[in-house]
């Protein structure tokens, strides 16, 4: 991924691995959503992925199988670049997707789009995509489909990061009171020693 701003992709991967997707699976929650996906899309397929600095990780697909691959070979780099929505007719012919893997190789998708999404607005860690292998299968109405599952795949990730955050402050409470309790033996001792 090529950003013009080095702090504002540090901020990405921060977040990303914050929400410990890559190896925090399965999620059967997200896998409902890709399903939803692909059905409200009529696609082939649905899936969310997640890029680190070199790689592309599908955390979900309606599928069942997740690939890890380069990011310059997958399909939702395209998306998570730019930011923005991407819809191509036929990815064969569309400049942005057409050395893809999934393109050049099973399962050969033709139609796709990808809406970028994360925990928070502005700070896309990846992609929800849909594909079919025939061209043209996607318009305006898919679109618009897609992203408002989009909205509830974002409200999943705030909702994993609500509660990551809430078992760390968790856990660095409970730490903070064993030392507390430390701190008054270690007093009392000595307060003894010297009396």
């Amino acid at each position: 991924m090529t950003q013009a701003d080095p702090s504002g992709e540090q901020a990405r991967l921060a977040a990303l691995f914050e929400l410990d997707l890559l190896h925090g699976g399965p999620f059967p929650d997200l896998d409902r959503l890709m399903m939803l996906a692909a059905d409200i899309c009529n696609a082939n397929l649905a899936s969310f992925t997640v890029h680190d600095s070199q790689r592309a990780y599908q955390v979900s697909t309606s599928f069942g199988a997740r690939e890890t691959m380069p990011k310059d070979e997958c399909m939702c780099s395209a998306a998570l670049e730019r930011s923005q929505t991407v819809h191509s007719a036929d990815a064969r012919v569309d400049r942005r997707l057409a050395q893809a893997r999934f393109v050049v190789g099973e399962p050969f998708v033709r139609s796709f789009i990808g809406v970028p999404l994360g925990a928070e607005a502005g700070l896309p860690i990846g992609v929800l995509a849909v594909g079919h292998t025939e061209p043209g299968r996607f318009g305006p109405r898919e679109i618009a489909r897609l992203e408002r599952v989009a909205e509830l795949v974002s409200a999943f990730l705030l909702q994993r990061r609500t509660a990551i955050r809430a078992t760390r402050a968790a856990e660095k409470t409970e730490d903070e009171r064993r030392r507390q309790n430390l701190f008054e033996l270690i007093f009392n001792a000595i307060q003894e020693g010297v009396n």
